[in-house]
């Protein structure tokens, strides 16, 4: 039989007892389910701070006990009866069972939990004795052993102990469910065994028993609690704490790094400041040592710095460096501002740098010279300038150095030319030296011839043969007269048409085979006792509308330079003049191949040989200016081209194209030679 919760009175006898007291056990049962209803509340919101599952299952455990202590009075009452306990024993046999059976799947799948965890290994005893008690509990009321509450009681007990002790380590609320199943099935179960063993007090006593182990366990659990979230506290705030000195320490080293680096940026910043300092003073430096000006043009705006330099060279004030882009264009002669302004709008529009040589006029009202250049240094995304720089530099002492050099040129150039044209009057005074000296002695003969006939007939000795051979003498002086004279007089006109023509570059229409004939017989008694032969090959007719002058120039400084350098010690000479009709892109014109086979040049001096003032045969006589102008006459003049071949021991070879019309328009530098 069983004991009531006194432990004391058997139940027929607190029976009667029990029937009279019926009404306070509801009334605390109903107490306590307000409780648990109040509690399930509490643990719900407490779950949903916490957002953990195990605080649900219990608070729904908790929903669940007040649900049946409020409902006791209905329940539990009509359970007392006698009639319908005996009626309902079969029903409370199976409620029991089922209880029995759910409390034991219960806690197989909370000890399964708890062998899953890692370093929980509980021994086989332990896992028989936990799942043996519940059935033998069970067991124990079915057949109405004595002392089953006391069993039951320890059971419980020792459920809420391990429930304690695993919620003691285990944060992760797997016990949860457990405690769950103890707080509800088991007390369910052990009502169930109560009635069964028709121990009424037993059973109110284990309706009410659960609330006290509640009080135990949740009392366990929320210190559980507090030291888990104290410890995860700790734990976070530990964690903080280092990741906190961690960043601090992170912190101070980019710090020092940042102090390091801006360090550095500062002295680099120094060194650079000092540099662009030293940079700017050595800039200064060359700009004064070159002399040269400075101007930075803004293209949008107009604006332009001239530097110091730049002033002082224009005439302006020292501190006047700013000024509009049009002060300059009133500075350039008209003359010469199209091709400035046309060189400027060639860079700008990014063709290249600008660099023009033109005169400036000074603020004072003087001319000087100037080298001007610059270029584009900054552009907007579409290629427009925006920024141009330069530097002018006077190069006026330059240009009057360049115009004197050049009029003493031109003072040696026209020399060579009276040269050249003085060894042809001595040439041609040779020649007419012969045909006037015979044409001298037959005059000379027939005066004395006339004389002697003349004294004959005035002292009457005149015969009529001697005056027949006078007569015969005297035909025959005319006639050599004649030759001589008509010699002389073509020679005395080929050297006036020779001497016209170089004199001046009038332009006419010439037979170009005529002209170098008589350029050959004027050159020909300046080596007429020197071994040289000259073979001529010209198609006849061929016509040119040119400048037979400078034509006639060119062949007679070749035929001087074969002469004087090709001959040397060699035993003769033969020049070979060949001339063929050629067009040249388009062009009408001729080839002219003036070639010798006299002792050739080196590769150093065909490098050379039209450069002025060079010679071979320096202080012997040679000017240097002979091919110089050769050359200058064919390329201006004349309009064409020149090229000379020759390797030592095979002569020279010398190649003129000449346009069949020369050009209109002759270049001052031939303008210029007198």
């Amino acid at each position: 039989m069983g004991l009531c919760h006194t432990g004391a009175i058997p139940v027929t006898e607190c029976s009667t007892s029990m029937w009279s007291e019926i009404s306070s056990p509801e009334a605390f049962a109903q107490a306590c389910g307000l409780l648990q209803a109040v509690l399930a509340i509490l643990m719900w919101q407490h779950r949903a701070m916490r957002r953990g599952w195990g605080l649900g299952w219990l608070s729904l455990s908790m929903a669940t006990g007040a649900l049946l202590n409020l409902a006791a009075p209905w329940l539990i009452t009509p359970l007392l009866v006698p009639d319908a306990l005996r009626q309902s024993s079969r029903w409370l046999l199976a409620v029991a069972m089922l209880a029995g059976f759910g409390s034991l799947a219960a806690m197989v799948a909370g000890l399964r939990a708890f062998c899953e965890r890692p370093g929980w290994k509980p021994s086989t005893v332990f896992l028989l004795v936990w799942l043996t008690l519940p059935v033998m509990v069970i067991l124990a009321g079915m057949l109405r052993i004595s002392g089953v509450a006391d069993w039951a009681t320890l059971v419980l007990f020792a459920y809420g102990a391990l429930l304690c002790m695993d919620a003691a380590k285990d944060e992760r609320g797997v016990g949860h469910p457990l405690l769950a199943a103890v707080l509800v099935l088991h007390p369910v179960i052990l009502i169930a065994m109560g009635f069964a063993s028709m121990d009424v007090a037993s059973a109110r006593y284990f309706s009410s028993a659960p609330y006290t182990i509640i009080g135990v366990v949740l009392f366990s659990v929320a210190l559980n609690r507090m030291r888990l979230e104290r410890e995860r506290a700790q734990q976070e705030l530990h964690a903080l704490n280092g990741a906190l000195e961690q960043r601090v320490i992170q912190r101070t080293q980019e710090i020092a790094q940042r102090n390091e680096e801006l360090a550095f940026s500062l002295e680099q910043l120094e060194r650079a400041r000092e540099e662009l300092a030293s940079s700017e003073q050595r800039l200064q430096h060359v700009m004064t040592a070159s002399g040269e000006g400075i101007w930075d043009w803004n293209v949008r705006d107009g604006t332009m710095y001239n530097s110091p330099r730049l002033s002082e060279m224009m005439g302006f004030p020292l501190e006047e460096q700013h000024r509009n882009i049009s002060v300059f264009d009133t500075l350039t002669p008209p003359e010469e501002r199209a091709a400035i302004q046309a060189a400027i709008g060639h860079c700008l529009e990014g063709h290249g740098p600008y660099r023009l040589e033109h005169r400036m006029r000074r603020k004072d009202g003087g001319m000087l010279w100037v080298d001007d250049r610059g270029d584009v240094v900054e552009r907007d995304a579409n290629g427009a300038a925006l920024r141009m720089v330069g530097s002018v530099a006077d190069i006026t002492p330059r240009k009057e150095a360049e115009q004197a050099l050049r009029a003493a040129q031109e003072r040696l150039v026209h020399a060579e030319k009276l040269a050249a044209l003085g060894g042809l009057v001595a040439g041609v005074a040779h020649e007419l030296n012969t045909p006037l000296g015979n044409a001298l002695t037959t005059v000379s003969a027939l005066h004395d011839g006339l004389r002697n006939l003349s004294n004959a007939q005035t002292s009457g000795t005149l015969r009529r043969s001697q005056l027949e051979a006078f007569l015969d003498e005297g035909l025959a002086a005319g006639e050599l007269v004649m030759r001589n004279v008509d010699r002389a007089a073509r020679l005395v006109e080929s050297f006036k048409q020779v001497a016209v023509d170089q004199s001046n570059l009038r332009r006419r229409t010439f037979d170009f085979g005529l002209v170098v004939q008589d350029t050959i017989a004027m050159c020909r008694p300046s080596f007429k006792t020197k071994p040289v032969t000259i073979e001529v090959d010209i198609p006849a007719g061929m016509t040119m509308d040119s400048h037979p002058g400078p034509l006639e120039q060119v062949l007679t400084n070749l035929i001087q330079n074969a002469v004087v350098h090709g001959l040397g010690d060699l035993p003769a000479l033969h020049l070979r003049i060949t001339v063929q009709a050629l067009a040249h892109d388009g062009q009408q014109g001729v080839e002219m191949v003036f070639a010798d086979d006299g002792q050739g040049m080196t590769s150093e001096v065909v490098k050379q040989a039209f450069d002025p003032y060079f010679t071979t045969r320096f202080g012997q006589g040679g000017s240097g200016l002979g091919l110089y102008i050769v050359y200058n006459l064919v390329q201006s003049a004349l309009g064409g081209t020149i090229a000379l071949k020759s390797t030592p021991g095979h002569g020279v070879k010398f190649t003129l194209w000449l346009p069949t019309v020369a050009p209109q328009s002759v270049p001052s530098a031939i303008d210029d030679m007198p």
